[in-house]
């Protein structure tokens, strides 16, 4: 969406959609890395990550038409990267950090706080 593309340009910015609408409560985290799709911000245009997002929907319609998956994109500060992740919905702070882990992910994002919360910086993921 053209609101999910314009957060993405913002550094700590991102979005999570689940069946068309945004989630907003519990932790956004990935237990896919390998379905990870990372760019870069710089230069992007909201055209160009929407474009990124669409395209990345279409790739992974297996997963994303299953219950409890959503979308997910966040915008790395520390790097700038944008990445687009398969996500699940945590209940707990401490599920999503095990997810994180077990995953190879470098964060999962508190929809209580609004910020993503940084478990693994030396993860692998989408690269």
């Amino acid at each position: 969406s053209a609101a999910g593309a314009e957060s993405l340009a913002q550094p700590d910015g991102g979005f999570t959609v689940m069946g068309g609408k945004s989630i907003s409560s519990g932790y956004a985290v990935s237990p896919y890395p390998e379905r990870s799709r990372k760019f870069s911000s710089q230069g992007a245009t909201a055209d160009q990550i929407k474009s990124e997002i669409l395209s990345y929907s279409k790739a992974n319609e297996d997963l994303l038409g299953q219950p409890g998956k959503a979308l997910g994109g966040w915008h790395d500060p520390a790097t700038g990267d944008i990445y687009l992740d398969v996500s699940i919905i945590a209940d707990t702070p401490e599920a999503a950090t095990q997810v994180a882990l077990d995953h190879d992910q470098i964060a999962y994002f508190d929809f209580q706080t609004f910020e993503s919360v940084t478990v693994n910086p030396d993860a692998k993921s989408g690269q």
